[in-house]
């Protein structure tokens, strides 16, 4: 399409957003030398793919922008080096269809070598990398962790308002970092420290767009983290029910398993849309199978290429690489197989990532290499709720005002009350990606566990 064609287009037709939710419909466009602007503040960090679509509510046809993003005198400039098209269709964008994307978005290997070409990948904060070494010494001492935290004024003071919640029922106000580790315990720092650390490092509002026309589809990173947290708490409780890997190590790994999806959804949104809405409407479809499918590219490569470029650990990068492939794991490298059977866990208790509703195959392989039975996968789902349950004040304060609704149970205690009966019916009922005896297997487990209740009087 040539400039004076769009030109002409703007003037007979509206913004009606990206489909990402992040540009308001009704925005003012100019096409300028070839640079679409966009009278909004840059919702996206500069060089990320977006996608805009314009249109009227009663037309048919529109006209789809997909360029990189940058910021121009505080407004949103967008370079259409890509594609710009005609929509034939805008009603079809209204029910989730979306456009084709180029074949240069359809290439893997083309498209993960634009993302290891992208300027702004942030780096990993001193005040994490500092954390995350401490949280890896067992020789770490308390003194330790309160210098380094002492050091982050944001840090200190989330971590003073956790200790002075209400949760603790404090007496007194505490406003020494040293006192809130010797109240809330070491551990319990440690793990909300080193948290805390990395919600900050990609803290981002999420916006969607009103009344656009588009359909509603965003990337819920409320949820996202929700998972993230429960991944990690999961895999300290699958490491822990093991009793031969470090629980540190196992909690960091599930920590930062996905963090290859935030540069999905801020950097590469058009690809990433489609994957969000290809798992929300297809019973059984994962977000990762939605990714591959989509693009070709999942978010465990990028992360492990990240994670690679900040120089985290090898457990770490590997755990992010194959924690959705774990037979072609090392033998001698537990973490993918150990991060694989709580991200099962997890989403089969409902604390999915960003969207889709169902539960991920659980590969014989990770069962058999890690030894679990009947009895140990007992013990692994008993310390999971318990670990959920004894982490509810980091659910609440982390990530958002909303606790899940199954977290709420797993608080409550479990027990054969309304709730619990809800629950178990929910991890019984959830779509499966693949059926298999071992999934069978941990998902009565789980209902059987969640029924017996007991972890709330250990508290």
């Amino acid at each position: 399409m040539s400039e004076s064609v769009l030109q002409k287009s703007l003037k007979a037709l509206s913004v009606m957003g990206s489909i990402d939710g992040r540009v308001p419909a009704g925005a003012a466009a100019d096409y300028r030398d070839g640079v679409l602007v966009l009278d909004t503040p840059a919702p996206y960090p500069d060089d990320a793919y977006v996608e805009i679509f314009l249109g009227k509510p009663d037309a048919r046809r529109g006209v789809e922008i997909l360029g990189r993003a940058h910021s121009q005198r505080g407004l949103l400039a967008i370079h259409p080096i890509l594609q710009v098209d005609t929509v034939s269709d805008t009603g079809s964008l209204r029910s989730g269809v979306l456009p084709r994307l180029p074949d240069e978005l359809l290439d893997p290997e083309a498209l993960f070598d634009r993302v290891r070409r992208l300027k702004q990948l942030p780096t990993l904060p001193a005040v994490v990398a500092r954390i995350l070494e401490l949280s890896l010494n067992e020789e770490t001492t308390a003194a330790d962790l309160s210098r380094v935290i002492s050091q982050d004024p944001v840090l200190s003071a989330e971590l003073l308002r956790l200790a002075n919640s209400a949760y603790y029922g404090l007496e007194q106000q505490v406003s020494a970092i040293d006192r809130v580790v010797v109240i809330l315990g070491f551990n319990h720092v440690r793990m909300a420290a080193l948290t805390i650390s990395v919600l900050r490092m990609w803290a981002r509002e999420s916006r969607k767009s009103a009344a656009s026309g588009l359909p509603d589809v965003f990337f819920d990173e409320n949820a996202f983290w929700q998972h993230c947290l429960g991944v990690a708490v999961a895999s300290d409780a699958v490491a822990r029910g093991l009793g031969s890997y470090a629980g540190e190590n196992a909690f960091v790994a599930g920590l930062f398993h996905d963090i290859g999806r935030i540069v999905l959804s801020q950097y590469l949104s058009p690809m990433f849309s489609r994957a969000l809405i290809l798992a929300a409407s297809s019973p059984g479809t994962t977000l990762h199978s939605a990714e591959v499918s989509s693009s070709g590219l999942g978010h465990e490569r990028i992360g492990e290429w990240l994670t690679a470029s900040w120089n985290l650990p090898l457990f770490i990068r590997s755990a992010i690489e194959k924690h959705h492939m774990p037979e072609i794991s090392d033998r001698d490298d537990p973490a993918p197989l150990i991060v694989h059977l709580a991200d099962v866990l997890t989403n089969a208790l409902g604390l999915c990532p960003g969207a889709g509703n169902c539960t991920p195959a659980l590969h014989a392989t990770a069962l058999e290499r890690l030894g679990v039975d009947e009895s140990v996968l007992e013990s692994i789902v008993y310390r999971f709720y318990r670990g959920i349950s004894n982490s509810r004040i980091f659910f609440s304060m982390m990530v958002g005002k909303s606790v899940p609704e199954p977290i709420k149970v797993l608080i409550a205690g479990g027990g054969r009350n309304a709730s619990s009966v809800k629950l178990a019916e929910s991890i019984l009922s959830r779509k499966m990606e693949k059926d298999s005896p071992g999934l069978r297997t941990l998902l009565k487990i789980m209902v059987q566990v969640l029924a017996a209740g007991g972890w709330a009087e250990e508290q």
